[in-house]
C-alpha cells in the first residue's frame, strides 16, 4: 500500500521538477530566439525581456488615444483599434518588422493580432492580458 502512495508521488515530483528546469532554460533563453517562434501570445516579462533584447521591436497599443494617453509602455506607438483607418494604418507598417501588440486585456490586441497575420505580418506577439497584468506585475508605464 506505501508503495502504490508513494510511487505516483515520486512520479509527480520529476514531472514538477521537469517543468520548472524547462521553464528557467526558456526564460534565460527567449531574447535569442526569433521572433518568428514568439508569434502568439506572450506574457508580460517576455514581452519585456524581449523588448530589452530586441531595440529594433515595434510595439504597438491599440488602445483608444484617452487610454494611451493614461499609461503605455515607453515607446508603444498607438493605433486605435476602434478607429475605422485601424486597417489603413496597420497596412502602412513594414511587414517584415518585429510586432508586439497589447491593449488594456488582450481582447482588442487579439483581434489586432488576426488582423495583421491576415494582412501577411508573420512576426506579431500578442501580450497576455493586456497592459493591465504588464502593471499588475510591477512593469512601468509611463503618460
Amino acid at each position: 500500500m506505501t508503495a502504490r502512495f508513494f510511487l505516483p508521488l515520486a512520479a509527480l515530483a520529476l514531472l514538477a521538477g521537469c517543468h520548472a528546469q524547462g521553464k528557467e532554460e526558456a526564460d534565460e533563453s527567449i531574447g535569442e530566439i526569433p521572433m518568428q517562434h514568439l508569434a502568439g501570445m506572450m506574457g508580460p516579462r517576455d514581452v519585456q525581456q524581449v523588448m530589452m533584447s530586441r531595440p529594433q521591436l515595434a510595439v504597438l497599443d491599440v488602445r483608444t488615444p484617452e487610454e494611451f494617453a493614461a499609461g503605455h509602455i515607453a515607446g508603444a506607438t498607438n493605433i486605435d483599434f476602434k478607429n475605422e483607418d485601424f486597417a489603413a494604418q496597420i497596412a502602412a507598417l513594414p511587414k517584415d518588422k518585429d510586432y508586439i501588440v497589447y491593449c488594456r486585456t488582450g481582447h482588442r490586441s487579439g483581434q489586432a493580432l488576426e488582423a495583421m497575420q491576415g494582412m501577411g505580418f508573420q512576426h506579431v506577439a500578442n501580450m497576455e492580458g493586456g497592459i493591465t497584468a504588464w502593471q499588475d506585475g510591477g512593469l512601468p508605464v509611463e503618460n
